[in-house]
């Protein structure tokens, strides 16, 4: 039963430590393929592209929720059971202590890391660094509740080759609590001192319900925008409603209340993710291809420098000149292939090593256009 057990174990370390394992010895693929893609005048521009230059400044804050002064209050009730010739009843009294202080959440400033983290990870932009981001404040006069004008905007990007400005508005905070702890403490700490079961069992039985029910729910509502500095156009908007419990907390503090809010927008930043993709995604090319007796492996032109690693998809893409027939206009299309490669191990500062993954790797050819899939 002992060795069962032990191959059993064994098997299953086995096929955890072979999941997800991409590696690719290059060495075994010592044939290339040199055939290329063709690339229509037009379209060359693509192999050319400089990274924008993206800066994130302070949201609006349109909540209640900025600096303060505090109150926090703290309540302790005292329960007594009288009992009288013509009555029968309980009466509470509450104590209440009371502490002030002045705080300054600054929930606009703490969501920018956010937005930053989320433009790093898509390794298609370049960040304004926060120091020259200091003199974007001062230049176009951003308060914790201001707005952008879209002239200054204009100006600021013309001077500073800032193309893209990450802002919005945190909307709203919608709190629900549920406190009902004190009452059940003070009516438990009544009824366990008494003579009758079924008291003492309502009371626990009380304190065991509240202790379930009480909590806080914190909702936020996040809006976010993408704005095309050289016109003032706004790119992207989109208003992301989520929510954040604190648990069986059922009397929060401000500063408790203030990292639920900043929980909850944290909690938003999946979705952004996958549209910011769609602006700031890196794109890179076909510059080698391997292929020994049976598969096909492709070095694409960025690695570490643009946040590839180990197990990330791509796409595969041709390019294509199409004429406009009512404008009798060229542009260049990115024709999407029935491909999905997939990062392996080998990853350089600005390579990678990927694997086909799903596709006839056959339609592989040098040059092609690869983008990452969020």
């Amino acid at each position: 039963m002992k060795q069962i057990y032990l191959l059993t174990s064994a098997i299953i370390l086995f096929s955890f430590i072979g999941c997800g394992n991409n590696n690719i010895n290059l060495s075994l693929y010592k044939q290339r393929i040199l055939q290329k893609e063709y690339i229509p005048q037009i379209c060359k521009n693509e192999f050319n592209q400089t990274l924008p230059k993206v800066a994130v400044v302070n949201f609006t804050n349109n909540t209640s929720y900025g600096k303060a002064q505090t109150n926090n209050k703290n309540s302790s009730f005292k329960l007594g059971i009288g009992i009288s010739p013509i009555y029968i009843g309980a009466n509470a009294k509450a104590a209440k202590n009371k502490t002030k202080r002045f705080v300054d959440p600054k929930l606009s400033s703490s969501i920018i890391p956010l937005m930053e983290n989320l433009i790093l990870q898509t390794g298609g932009a370049q960040l304004f660094s926060r120091v020259d981001m200091d003199k974007v404040d001062a230049e176009l006069k951003l308060q914790d509740s201001g707005l952008l004008d879209p002239s200054s905007i204009v100006e600021f990007g013309q001077a500073s080759g800032v193309q893209y400005i990450i802002t919005g508005s945190l909307n709203y905070v919608k709190t629900n609590t549920r406190n009902y702890s004190g009452a059940s403490q003070a009516v438990h700490d009544v009824t366990k001192n008494t003579e009758s079961q079924e008291l003492q069992a309502i009371g626990a039985a009380f304190r065991l319900l509240t202790s379930l029910i009480d909590g806080t729910d914190i909702e936020t509502s996040l809006t976010v925008k993408i704005i095309d500095v050289s016109t003032g156009a706004i790119k992207f908007t989109h208003t992301i409603k989520e929510k954040s419990n604190l648990g069986n907390n059922g009397a929060p503090t401000y500063s408790e209340i203030i990292g639920g809010i900043k929980d909850s927008v944290s909690k938003s930043m999946p979705f952004l993710s996958k549209e910011f993709a769609k602006y700031f995604s890196a794109q890179a090319y076909i510059k080698q291809l391997r292929i020994n007796d049976e598969n096909i492996i492709v070095q694409a032109s960025y690695g570490k420098d643009k946040q590839i690693k180990e197990g990330d998809l791509f796409n595969v893409y041709k390019l294509e000149k199409n004429i406009d027939p009512f404008t009798n206009k060229s542009t260049c299309d990115k024709v999407r292939l029935n491909l999905i490669l997939e990062a392996s191990k080998e990853i350089t500062d600005n390579s990678s090593w990927l694997s086909v993954k799903e596709g006839n790797e056959k339609e592989l050819k040098l040059l092609q256009i690869i983008q990452k899939i969020y």
